[in-house]
């Protein structure tokens, strides 16, 4: 937009001291253009989601913009009908002027967008490292998961896998290990321990994602 801007005022200027009917026409048609581009530009903008600071900004630009067009367009028709000394009053005295205030909110705009895409990929950055952590996490736990299932099935030991479910159990449920061993037989056990550490887990992501939200709210 700000570029488009840029080439709406050169187009005046070359109109109204070109002091030829063909530059002027030439010219108007290149400002009929340039006006539609930013208009399909501000367009998809308005479509996206705006900050408290954008929406006051974007109500400064539409009332600036209104006044740069007119004042603008004044100065088109007297070049146009061949007035070029008031044209180039016009412009002087009072396009120039609307332009400015119009510029400076452009301009503000940009570097409000700036900041914005700054937090939007720094928030994206924290999101990025509480997935990771979730899954290392889980990796870590699906290890050790096989190593200690692995362990008690080639020593086929109820007593270790029962005093080792009790221990997951408390961990898992910040409760007190008041473990006592029962009867189960080791099929049992390998499902009780599998639940357990499955609980754990499930706690785990819950707490992560918890903090997650916390962060990113």
């Amino acid at each position: 937009i700000l570029d488009r801007m840029r080439q709406e005022r050169l187009a005046a200027v070359t109109s109204v001291y070109g002091r030829n009917a063909e530059i002027v026409n030439e010219q108007k048609k290149l400002i009929q253009q340039l006006d539609n581009e930013i208009v399909n530009i501000w367009q998809k903008y308005m479509t996206t989601k705006l900050t408290i600071e954008e929406v006051k900004l974007v109500e400064d630009f539409k009332q600036q913009w209104k006044l740069f067009v007119d004042s603008h367009n004044r100065t088109m028709i007297l070049a146009q009908a061949g007035n070029y000394d008031a044209a180039i009053a016009s412009m002087n005295n009072d396009t120039k002027f609307r332009f400015e205030p119009l510029y400076k909110t452009i301009l503000k705009l940009l570097e409000l967008q700036r900041t914005v895409i700054a937090v939007e990929y720094s928030t994206a950055e924290e999101r990025y490292q509480d997935i990771f952590g979730i899954t290392l996490s889980l990796i870590i736990v699906g290890v050790l998961l096989t190593l200690i299932v692995g362990f008690f099935l080639l020593r086929g030991s109820s007593t270790g896998m029962n005093e080792t479910i009790a221990v997951i159990t408390s961990e898992a449920t910040a409760t007190p290990n008041n473990y006592e061993p029962n009867s189960m037989d080791k099929d049992n056990h390998l499902l009780q321990l599998l639940k357990a550490l499955n609980n754990g887990l499930i706690d785990l992501i819950h707490t992560v994602a918890m903090n997650t939200y916390g962060v990113t709210k």
